[in-house]
Formats: structure tokens, C-alpha cells, sequence
């Protein structure tokens, strides 16, 4: 949800077009068998020339990284598929049932995605590209792919490229594994060493020893699981699992690291490591309360541990946070402006809140009791989440364009790597396949099994369909963000077009309303969700995916194709059922009057026009928001304060902030500036609207001081629904 569809824009519409143009021209092309234009030598010499290229310029412009259409990941075992060669690959083709074994005859390197260069065991050489890999360490790219690294492919891909030439493509990150030396299918020819047949379990251990020190964690979970095949000694093994452990856990494989560490050694010092392992594994996976029971028992048996003690006090925090939900907002401030990526520590708090069906919707997300404007629905830490600097000056690249060909789509920024992150994850920790899987994804159709040959089955297109319909585009803070917009109240602040994005499974369940109940704020990967209006038990809480200011009825529909929805909430009906245009007219007169505010009639004729606007209107604002009214009402007031007539400029502003929904009594220059009550909170509580109580509460002591520490609690409220938090408050104010 505002995630940053761009496929409007005439610039992108015509790559779009593009790009579709290449995929029909390359699917003529079906079943053709493609011919070398280069010998092995000259593809690999070119290969080594372009990376040494790249490595010394810099990005410019955006990557276009397009995306075909949908087809499944291999669900199955490699046993069961027969094994094909490179010469028997035709274009456009998905060699369902086989797989191909090849070798990188250099190390990787990437542009839209990790390009290399295989041969296989035939000597047939072809350029390949695997999409959906973790690159955020550029130095760990080189590493994805080794020289002289066997793969598998299942069910293999033969492209046509852009530049008509053709390369093996690989969507889905379960559909290659790396081919280890002992494997039966190892091709004889690429062995560059005997084969240790007769290795102990001690020579194994003593080999994984050794990656691990050189940081090589996958070959060292090779030796390890090796060591184990030769029957150690129960104690030896427990050993060996606990070091295997400690290679998953460096890789985030917190899935393979639990069954490991569950029978520690009996040897103290190699128990205690393992004990820290496995709660480090526990921590990693968010199982919060499983941690702290672990650690206070490891903590009695291993009081000098420094290591388990300061988990353990993290771990308390986090067991706080998801039971209680009171957070220390200042310290994720801290964290989110000293990480980059902005990844702050915290824990998911679900409140007041329940997923249920909500009609025709699908299913929504509605309160479990009732709730008062204010109140905490959920904090949640983000199950995938990207961050693209706004001055690009730390990352050294330029946002994705994200193509995807069938839905006609374009995702500008941080999405495909968001996608890529999401595939990692869900590849090393299948566990958490369920809370993402669950997700909607429209009318995509993904293949049943979840597991095949011990691996995660990861379909990136199913992915890619829950990250173009449930992803939120967010600032690396809405409190740093949100003053951006007090002088220009229709922009957009930098923060925003920077494409950050991410996905938060509870938040996906809201459903969208013009007339919105909640709002959302962030600090880092970190969402804040408020309700903005008081709400029954049993209520639906809805927010915007795309926000409705400024845009009429037929101008927001579009809007929601991607969800497949109408919007239908009290806003739009009312709109839709208008059968004259003179509300459209007077806001138009008025939009066309606010670039004119030095003019001296300006003030006098907007105030008529906004008194013309009322009447178009049969219900009250506090029934019925008036979406187009705030912003050129704030800009009124803007002018009421230039010519220092600030009773009028407060005035405004509360008429500014009713049109939003919200019922406020007193306060104004006509009722003797009596104390101010807010009767009812409106629902539309936007960051930009802080804004407004800021200038309220700063407005106040120059006409009516008595009043203005009264007014304090209401605009910390109003505070607190915009940015998520009131700690800060009197840091703004």
C-alpha cells in the first residue's frame, strides 16, 4: 500500500511496453534451439572484461529489472527427475522433469541479477542469471557463486535476452542448490581431488573447522553433516551438531540450528556454547518467551557468561514489548539513526485485534474490545523490510524499476529486493513459511508442497504477488518525515520518495477506507499502528492504501485495481452520488486562488467560495469528511497569520481539522476562546496533520494564554495517533 506503483507514468508505461514487446518477439521463438555466437573462451574473457568494468563506474539511472510470467518451482525430488544436458535446452522453454548439472567457471557477479558463466560436464557454455539472491553485502557477491562451484538446476530455463542473446534463468531461489563432491551425480571429470572416502568424522570436524575460520559457513555445514555420516561417538556428535549450529546461526538458518543444539554436550564449557546458540536461535525466530525460560537457566548454571546475560536482558525487553506493549520509543529512535540498514530491536505487540472474515473484503482486521482514539492496536516488526536512502549517497545505486509482464505493473525502489530478502528468509527458515503464505496474493495459484529434499520449496512469484498487494512504502521515521509537509501541506517529503518498503504481516489484514479508523507510523522497520477514532468491540479497522486527498471519486478508483475493490466506504458513495458539479467548480475556483494569496481580494473570495462549499454537502463534516477542504483551509489560515490576524488564523485551522471528521468545542476567537474539548476524534489523523495542533498550540499563547496549557492534552493525543508515539512530543512543540 503506497507502494509506489508507477506504471502510470508515461516514461515507465513506454519501457513497460517495451519490455513486453521483447517477451512476445522472444516467445516466437518457443522451442527453437539457440546457436553459440561466441566460443567458451571469448564468453568468459567478455565476462571478466564487464565485471572489471562495472567495478570501476558508477550506477546511473535506474535498473530495470522485468520479471516474465508466472510459472512454478520444481516440488520435486531430484530423484525423481532425469538429468538433461546444455546442448538439449531450447528457448523459452521450462525442461519440466529434468535437471542440469553445471560448474561457474568464474566467480559472479551482478547486474539485475547474479549473472556467471557455467559449462557442464560436455563442455557446453552458456551465460546464466539467478534472480531473488541476498546482495545487500557487496562483498559476498563474488561468493554466491565460486568458481568452480557445481549447481543443479531443476527443471532449467533457457531465455532470450534483451540483446537477443539467451542465458539459463533461475526465478525461484529453491529451484538450484550447489552439488557437493561426494554427491553420486558429481561429474568425475570436475573432481580436482580424490575423493576422502575412508575420512573420519575427526578429519571431517577438523575440515569445518577450518571454513569456518575462513567464514566460508556453507562448506563448513558440508564437513559437519559429512562428520556426522561416519558414526562418531555420541559426545563427538553432540559436538560436531553444536558447531554446525554455530555455522546456521551466522547464516540466520535458525530452523537448522534448534534440532542441533536440543541434546547438548555434557562437557561444561562446550554445553554452555551450545546453550547460547540455541537460545540465539530462539531470539532470531522472535520465540521471545522460549528464549527467556533457556536463558534464565543457562544464566544459573553459567553466571559468568557476560554473552548470555546481555541477551537475557534483551530478551526481557522483548518478552515486555509483545506482552504489555509499552515500548522505549526514544532508544528505537537511536537505533533506527545509528543502523543502516534502520533495523531496530523490538518485538511484535498484537492488542486489541483479531483477523476475521469481513464479507465481501475477504477477511479484515477488527478490535477485540472496545478501544478509545489513541490506543495501541499493534506494534509490529517488519518480516521483510528495505530501506533506500533518500540521497542514495550510503546504498551507491539508483532504485529498481520493477516489471512484472503479466500484471502490467511497475514497482519503483527497494521491491525487488524486497522480494529477494523475503525468498532468503523463507529459504532458511521454513517455519515461517505459514505467516507469509497466508497473505493475500489475489488469484495466484502456488504449487502445495512447502518441502522437497529437505529445502524450502520458495515460489518467487507468489512472493512478488504478496509483495505488490500487501507492501508499504514508509519513511525511516514518520516523526522526521512528517514536518517536512508543514510548508508545503500537498507535497511529498524526500523520506517518501526514497521507496523504502516492507512487509508486515498483521498490517496486511486492514483493509482500506477513505473514512479510515487507525493510522500507521514507523521508526525503522518498526509500524506503529493507533486507532484515530473511539471504536466498539467488533469493529473493522480500516486505513488508506491510497490516499483519497485531492482525488474525486472517479480519480480514486483506479487507484484500488490491483485489490480487485471498489472503494465503497461513505466518502465515495456520497461522491458517487452527485449529480451536479458544483462542489468540483468551487474547488476548483478555490485551488486556482491559493497561488494567488498576496493578491487583496484573495482572503475575502475564499471565504465566500468555502461558505459555497458547505452547501454542497448534506451532512455534517463530523458525518461526512470534507477531503477536499483541509488542505486549502490550511492555507487560509496560513494567510489569516501573515496578516496577523491570528484569532481568525486559529479559527481556520479547527475548521481545517473538522473537515477531517473530528468535532472541537471552544477554542475559538467567537466563543470567548472558551477551553477546548474535542467531542469526538474524526479518524482521518494524518502525520501532516501534527502539523496543524503544533501551530494551534503555538498559536494559542499570543491570544489566549489561558488556555494553552489546557490545550496541551489534545494536541498530545492528536500527537500521538500521527507520529505514534508521544514521548517526543515536547521535542516538536
Amino acid at each position: 500500500m503506497n507502494n509506489q506503483d508507477v506504471s502510470q507514468d508515461p516514461l515507465f508505461a513506454e519501457r513497460l511496453t517495451r519490455h513486453q514487446t521483447n517477451f512476445r518477439n522472444a516467445l516466437a521463438r518457443s522451442g527453437e534451439r539457440p546457436v553459440a555466437r561466441a566460443s567458451r573462451e571469448e564468453m568468459l574473457r567478455l565476462f571478466i572484461h564487464n565485471v572489471a568494468r562495472r567495478a570501476t563506474q558508477e550506477r546511473n539511472g535506474a535498473t530495470d529489472l522485468v520479471i516474465p510470467p508466472p510459472y512454478p518451482p520444481c516440488d520435486k525430488p531430484l530423484a525423481s527427475l532425469s538429468k538433461i544436458m546444455l546442448s538439449d535446452l531450447v528457448l523459452e522453454t521450462h525442461h519440466r522433469g529434468t535437471f542440469a548439472i553445471v560448474r561457474s567457471l568464474a566467480p559472479s557477479d551482478k547486474t539485475d541479477g547474479i549473472n556467471a558463466i557455467v559449462e557442464d560436464e560436455a563442455g557446453k557454455v552458456l551465460h546464466m542469471v539467478m534472480y531473488n539472491q541476498e546482495t545487500s553485502a557487496p562483498a559476498a557477491i563474488n561468493q554466491i557463486i565460486r568458481k568452480d562451484m557445481a549447481l543443479v538446476i531443476k527443471q532449467p530455463y533457457l531465455t532470450v535476452l534483451s540483446d537477443d542473446n539467451h542465458a539459463l534463468r533461475i526465478d525461484h531461489v529453491s529451484d538450484v542448490m550447489e552439488l557437493p563432491i561426494h554427491d553420486g551425480r558429481f561429474p568425475v571429470a570436475w573432481r580436482q581431488q580424490p575423493i576422502e572416502a575412508e575420512a573420519s568424522s575427526a578429519s571431517w570436524k577438523a575440515k569445518g573447522n577450518d571454513f569456518f575460520k575462513q567464514f566460508r559457513y556453507v562448506d563448513a555445514i558440508k564437513c559437519y553433516s559429512n562428520a556426522l555420516t561416519c558414526n562418531p561417538p555420541a559426545e563427538e556428535a553432540k559436538v560436531i551438531k553444536s558447531n554446525r549450529a554455530a555455522a546456521n546461526l551466522t547464516l540466520k538458518q535458525f530452523d537448522a540450528v534448534l534440532p542441533d543444539v536440543e541434546d547438548p554436550p555434557g562437557e561444561p564449557k562446550l554445553k554452555e556454547k551450545a546453550l547460547l546458540r540455541h537460545a540465539k536461535a530462539l531470539y532470531g525466530l522472535e520465540r521471545y518467551r522460549e528464549c527467556l525460560s533457556l536463558l534464565e537457566n543457562m544464566t544459573s548454571e553459567f553466571s559468568s557468561n557476560t554473552e548470555a546475560q546481555a541477551l537475557l536482558e534483551r530478551t526481557v525487553c522483548r518478552c515486555q514489548e509483545q506482552e504489555t506493549g509499552e515500548y522505549k520509543f526514544y532508544e528505537f529512535y537511536r537505533q533506527a539513526a545509528e543502523n543502516y540498514p534502520p533495523l531496530v530491536d523490538c518485538a511484535t505487540y498484537r492488542g486489541p485485534v483479531v483477523v476475521k472474515n469481513a464479507g465481501a473484503k475477504g477477511r479484515g482486521l477488527f478490535t477485540t474490545q472496545a478501544v478509545k482514539a489513541g490506543d495501541l492496536l499493534f506494534c509490529e516488526k517488519a518480516f521483510a523490510h528495505v530501506y533506500v536512502h533518500p540521497t542514495l549517497e550510503k546504498v551507491k545505486r539508483r532504485p529498481e524499476a520493477f516489471y512484472n509482464l503479466e500484471a502490467r505493473s511497475v514497482h519503483m525502489g527497494g521491491h525487488a529486493e524486497l522480494v529477494a530478502i523475503m525468498a532468503q528468509k523463507l529459504r532458511r527458515n521454513p517455519s515461517l513459511m505459514p505467516v507469509i503464505r497466508d497473505l493475500h496474493h489475489g488469484s495466484y495459484t502456488t504449487v502445495q508442497a512447502t518441502e522437497v529434499d529437505g529445502q524450502a520449496v520458495v515460489d518467487t512469484f507468489l512472493l512478488e504477488r504478496i509483495m505488490a498487494l500487501n507492501a508499504y512504502a514508509c519513511p525511516l521515521a514518520t516523526r522526521l518525515s512528517a514536518w517536512e509537509y508543514e510548508n508545503d501541506l500537498s507535497g511529498t517529503p524526500e523520506e517518501e520518495l526514497s521507496y523504502s518498503c516492507g512487509i508486515w504481516p498483521t498490517a496486511s489484514y486492514i483493509n482500506h477506507s477513505c473514512a479510515m479508523s487507525a493510522a500507521r507510523a514507523f521508526i525503522g522497520d518498526m509500524m506503529i499502528v493507533r486507532a484515530t477514532r473511539d471504536m466498539d468491540a467488533d469493529t473493522e479497522i480500516t486505513w488508506w492504501y491510497q490516499s483519497p486527498i485531492d482525488k474525486y471519486y472517479e480519480e480514486r478508483q483506479p487507484q484500488f485495481r490491483p485489490w480487485g475493490f471498489i472503494c465503497k466506504c461513505p466518502i465515495c458513495l456520497e461522491e458517487k452520488a452527485l449529480t451536479t458539479s458544483q462542489r468540483r467548480d468551487t474547488v476548483q475556483q478555490i485551488y486556482s486562488l491559493l497561488p494567488r494569496r498576496r493578491q487583496p481580494d484573495t482572503v475575502s473570495r475564499l471565504e465566500a467560495l468555502f461558505t459555497h462549499l458547505d452547501t454542497t454537502y448534506a451532512q455534517p463534516s463530523s458525518e461526512m469528511p470534507r477531503l477536499f477542504t483541509w488542505v486549502s483551509m490550511c492555507e487560509l489560515a496560513s494567510m489569516y497569520r501573515e496578516q496577523g490576524q491570528m484569532g481568525k488564523a486559529i479559527g481556520t485551522l479547527i475548521r481545517a481539522l473538522e473537515s477531517l471528521g473530528s468535532v472541537i468545542e471552544g477554542g475559538r476567537p467567537e466563543d470567548s476562546f472558551a477551553p477546548v474539548v474535542v467531542k469526538k476524534w474524526g479518524g482521518l489523523i494524518l502525520p501532516m496533520t501534527a502539523s496543524n495542533w503544533k501551530l494551534l498550540l503555538n498559536c494559542y499563547p499570543q491570544v489566549a494564554p489561558q488556555i494553552a496549557l489546557q490545550f496541551v492534552p489534545w494536541a498530545k493525543t492528536a500527537y500521538l495517533m500521527s507520529m505514534g508515539e508521544d514521548e517526543t512530543f515536547f521535542q516538536e512543540v
